[in-house]
């Protein structure tokens, strides 16, 4: 019953990005049901494949839920819990680039979709967001040089100190 409306990549930005300036009417969709939003962050590096290889097996080692890994032609691949539940995420080399992708749906989407409907983008994006980095920082392992992003992010958050999120560098300057 009903219509299903659906946007990907390209298309779902550029809805978004009309909810974003308010010119998306939601009396149109005062019925509507929110049923996936999916987040990305796009990691811009060097890749050096010897690390990555072990930023993956770290991976797998530190999780505790259902993981899938598989390495092919296009890249490796982490899988972080099922498809089918209401939150699943992968971690995948694209390029010269890590990115880090999380769908959420179901009955936890709809804990936020009231937001979206009342165009409090604010709480709707603080929301989403920090959820995001939360999940990922429970899961990943933290003293990897390719979640130093995740560490910062997770310390702005969390104004008291954080042991478990140390940045792990080669050397530091200082000029006094």
């Amino acid at each position: 019953d009903g219509t299903l409306l659906h946007f990907s990549g390209k298309n779902a930005a550029h809805f978004y990005q009309s909810v974003r300036e308010k010119k998306i009417d939601f009396q149109i969709f005062s019925s509507g049901i929110l049923s996936r939003f999916d987040l990305h962050y796009n990691l811009e590096t060097f890749i050096n494949s010897e690390n990555l290889d072990s930023f993956f097996q770290d991976c797998q080692n530190n999780l505790q839920l259902n993981v899938g890994y598989e390495k092919n032609k296009r890249g490796q691949i982490l899988k972080i819990g099922s498809r089918r539940s209401n939150r699943y995420s992968r971690v995948y080399s694209l390029s010269n680039r890590l990115r880090f992708e999380h769908e959420m749906k179901g009955r936890f989407i709809q804990g936020y979709a009231q937001l979206l409907m009342e165009e409090d983008l604010e709480g709707f994006e603080q929301g989403l967001s920090e959820h995001f980095l939360v999940y990922f920082g429970k899961y990943l392992p933290m003293d990897s040089n390719y979640l130093t992003w995740l560490a910062v992010k997770l310390r702005s958050m969390r104004p008291q100190p954080l042991a478990s999120l140390m940045f792990k560098t080669d050397s530091i300057g200082l000029v006094n």
